[in-house]
């Protein structure tokens, strides 16, 4: 048959026929004992419909998947017991890439596809499912007390399939890891609580972006092995918690094949913390009148890496601000939100690796530190009644009455205002780059305040008065609201 993929020395209608002949000269047969094997044309079982077809009908542009099977039928042999030897090379190409594997084993019955593929195919960030491999496979069958031998060869394209047996499931059976876009982050304690059901592989071993590591199995459980590091830009002697987002799954096998395989999923390591100083202003704050507040501080940290890895951190820029004027009159304002300005001061041992309006990130390395200060500056333009206790010289005597008085709105009769960071839990966070993009961050873990952002009270030093009108936190609550008066 033209173009047909399964070259065979010997064929007698559905028997393929292995001699001493095959591959042996002339002198070489006549010293060796006669001894011949037997087999039918080996089939491809589908994993998924369970069709069988024969592998001498696959075409070049027929797909083979990864969890397929090849069986072996009709196995015979006569005037020998020395076992038989299936020697296998694949050399397959993907995207301009070509990658070999050559494999010897005794020949058995059956025998799944991915134990024929190298390893690179199943762990390929670039192409983590690649779907359009094109193969070719060559079969060496030998019996090596005799070295007869005998020859087939296949070509075809071949897909990786997304997942295979092991499932790693917790204890109430609840599949965490199921399909090719399903990227769950898994902490080391929980890949390690986790149970692992595979019966197609006998040793399962921990791929991951920058590191691989034996799984051992006791009790059912998971056991994270050594770990052996394969990036060559680390900086430190502490890769997990230099490189603490790793893009990995998990690879069976079956006598050194591959034989079952996991989705990719992202593997976290516990981080330490670097050291943080969150600064409450403590001074009095005032500003006066309608001119521009001065530099008024919401929040301040300074933070210190004293770990000997680097670490990324990102700082938030955009923190709102929160703000409440109240009157002198005890009527107080809708709260508004203004964008503070954000400033970073690197000290020592800082790297910028990223920046855009709204955070920038900064590599830390082994004790570098910075600080990241908020600050309120411009105006708060309020509306409020004023109040008059006795009479002012420049208004005349009769319109004072003997209590006090409210005029009409006056621009300059605020008490003051309470200025509050909001919620400074994302305000600096512990991330690492993403490894299946390598352009995104993925957050790690914030550091927050042990204490929420304080209410902090800022005086108007009014001119006409004079002197000050201090507010406590409850003169905030108990102030009537008044729409619409400050912006």
């Amino acid at each position: 048959m033209k173009n047909q993929l399964l070259t065979i020395h010997k064929i007698g209608l559905t028997l393929l026929t292995l001699g001493l002949g095959s591959c042996s000269s002339d002198k070489d047969f006549k010293q060796l004992p006669t001894a011949e094997i037997k087999l039918k044309a080996p089939l491809i079982f589908n994993s998924k419909d369970g069709r069988q077809v024969s592998i001498s009908s696959i075409l070049p542009d027929s797909v083979v998947d990864s969890s397929d099977w090849i069986h072996f039928t009709g196995f015979s042999r006569r005037n020998t017991n020395d076992p038989i030897q299936l020697i296998t090379k694949a050399t397959c190409t993907h995207s301009g890439r070509e990658q070999r594997l050559e494999t010897t084993r005794p020949l058995s019955l059956t025998l799944q596809v991915s134990e024929l593929l190298p390893t690179e195919y199943f762990f390929d960030l670039q192409k983590p499912y690649p779907s359009d491999l094109e193969c070719n496979f060559d079969f060496k069958a030998l019996e090596p007390s005799s070295q007869a031998s005998h020859r087939f060869s296949l070509k075809t394209r071949v897909s990786i399939s997304p997942q295979m047996s092991p499932a790693i499931e917790f204890s109430h059976n609840q599949v965490l890891i199921t399909g090719p876009e399903t990227k769950v982050i898994l902490s080391l304690q929980k890949l390690e609580n986790s149970t692992l059901n595979s019966d197609r592989s006998d040793s399962f071993q921990l791929h991951c972006q920058n590191f691989t590591a034996e799984l051992n199995l006791g009790g059912g459980k998971l056991k994270v092995g050594r770990e052996i590091w394969l990036d060559p830009d680390l900086l430190s002697r502490q890769p997990a918690k230099e490189k603490p987002l790793q893009l990995c799954r998990i690879l069976g096998y079956r006598q050194k094949f591959i034989t079952s395989w996991s989705s990719y999923f992202y593997l976290k390591n516990p981080q330490d913390l670097p050291q943080l100083e969150w600064l409450t202003p403590t001074q009095r704050l005032r500003y006066r009148g309608r001119q521009s507040l001065p530099k008024i501080v919401a929040a301040q940290v300074n933070l210190y890496n004293p770990h000997l890895y680097p670490q990324l951190i990102q700082i938030h820029k955009q923190l709102p601000l929160h703000i409440t004027p109240i009157c002198v009159l005890l009527f107080r304002s809708s709260t508004l939100t203004r964008s503070p300005t954000t400033t970073i001061t690197l000290k020592q041992k800082v790297e910028l690796i990223y920046e855009n309006d709204h955070h920038a990130i900064y590599k830390v390395f082994p004790f570098g530190e910075f600080s990241v200060e908020y600050a309120l500056y411009g105006r708060v333009d309020c509306k409020c009644p004023m109040v008059i206790t006795e009479p002012p010289r420049h208004l005349p005597v009769d319109i004072f009455k003997p209590f006090f008085t409210i005029l009409p709105p006056y621009r300059d009769n605020e008490a003051g205002f309470f200025l509050q960071a909001s919620d400074l839990s994302s305000a600096i966070e512990i991330v690492a780059i993403n490894p299946h993009t390598e352009q995104e961050f993925q957050s790690l873990q914030s550091l927050r305040p042990n204490t929420p952002p304080p209410l902090i009270w800022v005086e108007n030093q009014i001119p006409m008065y004079d002197r000050s009108f201090p507010k406590t936190v409850d003169d905030l609550h108990s102030a009537e609201e008044k729409f619409g008066i400050c912006h």
